[in-house]
């Protein structure tokens, strides 16, 4: 046994055999804490009871309903005062009331029997490249306009559990029939919307790839093996990153240049949006609210909208809705030597690092990948990495865009020349986004891994009075991206 094992509780449990250390590592990530799924059935069922359910009567029309009756008492009123009979009111209200109440319940028949029983399906497909399989989650809901014991179930597998809120009392059971085949038995739902939770395995004609490189205007790349039609509403996402919109093409083809970065919390590349757009958005808000582990892979993942899959779940309503929000992840390939090539801002990530004097980073955090607001005046240094398909690469121009406040202080964006900083860009008491563009070889040099060093600079608070620390006004940087453009070296 090792230092690692638990003390036996007894000379009967002792044992001499213990994991090596490959099982240890695989035991760690086996059982290590999952973060709870972003797309959770309470994200999913908004956005899908929006397409199906009861057609709610408008506001017009039941202002038309209110208005006819006030009208009729004071026609009624008027009647009854000339003829001197203001008693028949004490009949006619009443009976006005109950005509008004029967048209209501009129129009909620009509209605309720207006939308026929439909099913709408939301599933997210996940599909690694070169994998013959995606995997796919989803929520599914139903509407009945009356109790309905149509039958429920699966012909390739997977499985949907409905949800069965008030409906205890009865025994239901899940039969197969076949190795992927199952049905419901004394399953009957009530009318209304009910949602069912829903994984299956999506089989795939041929493997599917998705490429990338490098080019004078950004990113282009290739989807191959997709057996769905192309992709709408397309972005790529990075960790901690901006996302990026992304054009699709008929064959399969697409292109993110720097004009494509979308601002942060935006996942749209349009600002008018339909119904179905404003649908999506909720899910993209949703999928990427919360932040994603510290330890992840900077890998691009392409995210787009189809439509909805043959899960091969069995479904009985008629009418049936759905979409799909594929993601899969991007294989960068490196650009050819003498490529010129432009890469997107979200592409060069950046950390804090310590400085020449060997003070660590105080403003932004490594840990949390955000700005800190601060009070302190700091001399941040910074290191963009550029990706390695383009290395080694001359730096023909960085374009830096930074957005923050700094009231009462003035603001530096310093670049390098060897170890002397000199200042590209100077902002006094900056409020808002500012931009600038450095195209100097001596500043733009790399070291041996493809890294470029920046530094943020930030004057003390010039109003504040002496050693009194209330006056002091806090900064704080809300994003800083680099954009860069250059060319490949290399044979």
């Amino acid at each position: 046994a090792t230092w690692q094992d638990p003390a036996p509780k007894s000379k009967q449990d002792d044992t001499k055999y213990y994991p090596l250390q490959h099982l240890a590592d695989f035991a760690k990530e086996c059982l290590v804490a999952r973060p709870a799924a972003a797309l959770t059935s309470a994200a999913l069922e908004p956005v899908l009871t929006q397409q199906i359910g009861y057609r709610i009567v408008s506001q017009a029309c039941v202002a038309a309903i209110l208005a006819a009756f006030c009208l009729s008492l004071l026609a009624a009123g008027l009647w009854c005062m000339r003829q001197g009979r203001l008693e028949h009111l004490l009949w006619f209200a009443p009976l006005a009331a109950a005509v008004t109440g029967g048209v209501f319940f009129a129009i909620a028949l009509v209605t309720r029997h207006a939308v026929p029983p439909t099913a709408a399906t939301l599933a997210r497909v996940v599909v690694e490249p070169g994998v013959g399989v995606g995997h796919s989650f989803g929520l599914a809901a139903m509407y009945n306009q009356d109790a309905s014991r149509e039958p429920l179930g699966a012909t390739r597998g997977g499985m949907f559990l409905p949800d069965m809120t008030g409906m205890s009392g009865r025994h239901r059971r899940a039969v197969w029939t076949d190795e992927e085949a199952w049905h419901w038995e004394d399953l009957e739902l009530p009318a209304g919307v009910r949602t069912a939770p829903f994984t299956c395995r999506i089989a795939l004609d041929k493997t599917v790839d998705c490429r990338a490189h490098f080019g004078p205007d950004g990113l282009h790349g290739r989807v191959d093996g997709l057996p769905f039609p192309p992709l709408e509403d397309a972005l790529i996402a990075l960790p901690y990153q901006n996302a990026v919109a992304t054009t699709m093409h008929a064959d399969g083809s697409f292109q993110a240049g720097p004009d494509d970065v979308l601002a942060r919390g935006e996942y749209l590349g349009t600002t008018l949006l339909g119904d179905r757009q404003r649908r999506r958005k909720l899910v993209y808000d949703k999928l990427f609210a919360a932040p994603p582990d510290f330890d992840a892979p900077a890998v691009p993942i392409l995210f787009g909208w189809t439509v909805a899959l043959d899960t091969g779940f069995i479904l009985p309503q008629p009418v049936q809705h759905g979409s799909t929000l594929l993601s899969i992840r991007l294989r960068l390939e490196p650009s050819p030597a003498g490529t010129a090539v432009t890469i997107p801002a979200p592409f060069v990530p950046y950390h804090a690092v310590v400085d020449a004097a060997g003070n660590p980073p105080v403003a932004y955090s490594n840990v949390m990948r955000t700005w800190v607001e601060s009070k302190l005046g700091v001399t941040e240094w910074l290191r963009f990495q550029l990706p390695r398909e383009v290395l080694p690469m001359q730096v023909r121009r960085a374009t830096i865009t930074l957005a923050g406040r700094a009231p009462s202080r003035s603001l530096e964006v310093l670049a390098f020349a060897g170890d002397e900083p000199e200042a590209v860009l100077r902002l006094s008491h900056p409020m808002g986004a500012y931009s600038c563009e450095v195209d100097r070889p001596e500043l733009l040099q790399l070291d041996d891994t493809g890294g470029l060093r920046l530094a943020i600079r930030v004057s003390q608070d010039e109003t504040a009075r002496p050693r009194d620390a209330t006056d002091t006004v806090a900064w704080k940087i809300d994003s800083l991206q680099v954009e860069i453009a250059g060319t490949v070296q290399g044979e």
